[in-house]
């Protein structure tokens, strides 16, 4: 894939847009999704003929943030140019931290800077997750690669997911937007080829929608048993109950003779459906034809070497080095954050919960708990062609 458009200064475009002096931070630490409420703001009176349409397209240190839909803008973070936030465990998170100021674009303008804007990468990876499941780590791997610029949640893409699953944004209005998010939030600071995205786990919702935009891009899908998946999101999440109504969207089969199952489900409901959700939607589009192939966490952790060397041949990236690959699995990627690993290795779920989980997957017989995906790219390890 090349995407390729030619850098332009357009200030007539940059009349519109609006700087955003921050004042106050509400939002340390915190794992939720991203908004302009996180800040205290200050709207600013622009500097006299001041192109800020030329910096949102081309200034590596402002990259979208996230969306403020009442007024139909698209929000940017500038951050200083001695902090690199690619490199951070989330990328929403570090650009929370170092932001300087905000700037906001209407929609219209953001596409069309985007479409104008000097964007170049010629490969498309798109990392999909049932989340808890190691997608960070294989989002750090790709860093390793001269070559490839990798980034892990960018939260606009979230604000997309939400407001499509709101209704209040369409399929048409949503695409727009996408793409423009892919190509304002590539800013490298080296020259790169390869863009690698990991999404939240519940824009798994956009992948679609996203293939329909870049059709020649790598799509993966990255997965764990359910068992651990949610114990690892009750750890680090809390108690995350479910309605009644999703439960049954989400398992239309599982109720069967145990009308109680739903209550019995209590805390792990919300990460059960999420869990459930990631698997179904995965063997959706592999089923309408979709070329999306998965890559399971209980493989990069059994043979990492191999597992990884097969991940990237997929992709037709460049083999990484024993030393690369035991640099990055030795460390916790996520070190510093509130989802950091679980040094313990402590289960959080009981045996009632763990039952609860597999009964409902057995009656609804969809997918097994701790089943390989077809499409798994490391397959080789269960003995599959």
């Amino acid at each position: 894939m090349t995407v390729r458009q030619g850098s332009a200064c357009y200030p007539a475009l940059g009349m519109r847009t609006k700087p955003l002096q921050i004042e106050g931070r509400r939002r340390p630490g915190d794992t939720r999704s991203v908004s302009r409420d996180d800040f205290v703001l200050r709207e600013l009176d622009s500097p006299s003929g001041h192109d800020w349409s030329a910096s949102l397209a081309n200034n590596d240190n402002i990259t979208p943030y996230c969306l403020d839909h009442d007024s139909r803008h698209m929000i940017f973070a500038e951050t200083p140019a001695e902090t690199d936030v690619s490199i951070a465990p989330f990328y929403y998170q570090a650009q929370f931290e170092a932001a300087t100021r905000l700037i906001a674009a209407p929609y219209d303008l953001a596409h069309e800077i985007a479409l104008r804007a000097s964007v170049r990468f010629d490969e498309l990876v798109l990392l999909y997750s049932v989340g808890r499941c190691g997608s960070t780590l294989v989002s750090k791997l790709w860093q390793q690669l001269p070559d490839t610029y990798s980034l892990s949640e960018p939260d606009v893409f979230t604000d997309i997911s939400k407001l499509r699953e709101q209704r209040l944004l369409g399929d048409g209005e949503a695409a727009l937007l996408l793409g423009a998010a892919v190509r304002l939030v590539y800013k490298p600071r080296r020259a790169c080829t390869r863009f690698v995205l990991k999404f939240r786990a519940r824009c798994i919702d956009l992948a679609e929608l996203m293939y329909g935009i870049f059709p020649a891009a790598k799509l993966l899908f990255i997965y764990r048993n359910a068992f651990d998946c949610i114990d690892s999101y009750v750890r680090v999440f809390g108690d995350e109950p479910v309605d009644e109504a999703t439960f049954v969207r989400t398992f239309p089969h599982a109720r069967g003779s145990r009308g109680d199952d739903w209550h019995r489900l209590g805390r792990v409901g919300g990460p059960l459906v999420s869990w459930a959700d990631g698997m179904k939607r995965y063997l959706a589009m592999r089923e309408r034809g979709l070329p999306v192939f998965a890559v399971r966490y209980e493989d990069l952790v059994k043979d990492p070497e191999l597992s990884i060397a097969q991940l990237f041949r997929h992709c037709a990236a460049p083999a990484l080095s024993s030393e690369q690959i035991s640099e990055v699995m030795a460390r916790d990627v996520q070190a510093g954050t509130k989802v950091a690993r679980n040094a313990e290795g402590r289960r959080t779920l009981t045996e009632a919960e763990l039952d609860v989980i597999r009964t409902i997957l057995e009656q609804d017989g969809a997918i097994a708990p701790d089943g390989v995906l077809p499409g798994t790219i490391s397959g080789q390890l269960h003995g599959r062609p």
